[in-house]
């Protein structure tokens, strides 16, 4: 696992800039399904972990988390203490991407984890742009991939049952 800003994850990535909304790569059809985030602590974590393990057994990924709280009610100890304990002092707004490779796994899965828990914005994508997983605080999970990778999250939601929402 590697934290990095958003400068250091758009040259990785070799775009411009780490914009909120990018265009997937891969084939032509886009597919893209939006789930209700479980309410239940348990079934939350049970849902970070699948996709933690789920995504880490596709190859290298990256979370970034594109938005969160800074009022006094939300518990960042508890989120700077994870950092700091991979040895990482800086803020969010200094770096707020995490680079994952395939053993990262139970990282991906923690991290996710607290994003869920304080209700935060993220989105979890490969180095190829072919699938996006985005988890936002008014309680949905949008998968949106033209990929195989993409195909093997959406079977893993299917298995954990979660509810999707109607499109009109």
């Amino acid at each position: 696992m590697e934290l990095i800003s958003t400068s250091e994850a758009a040259e990785q990535l070799g775009v411009k800039e780490l914009v909120k909304n990018f265009t997937l790569q891969g084939s032509s059809e886009l597919l893209s399904k939006i789930y209700y985030l479980p309410v239940a602590t348990a079934d939350r974590t049970i849902l970070a972990r699948s996709i933690g393990k789920v995504v880490a057994a596709e190859g290298p990924c990256w979370l970034q988390i594109t938005g969160w709280s800074n009022d006094d009610d939300s518990n960042q100890d508890l989120f700077y203490g994870y950092r700091r304990g991979y040895g990482d002092q800086r803020s969010l707004a200094e770096a707020s991407v995490y680079k994952f490779n395939s053993e990262d796994a139970h990282c991906i899965s923690s991290v996710l984890s607290l994003v869920i828990y304080f209700g935060w914005d993220a989105r979890i994508f490969n180095f190829e742009l072919t699938y996006q997983v985005r988890v936002n605080n008014d309680g949905f999970l949008d998968l949106e991939w033209t990929s195989a990778s993409g195909r093997a999250i959406e079977e893993e939601l299917t298995v954990l049952g979660l509810s999707q929402t109607v499109v009109a």
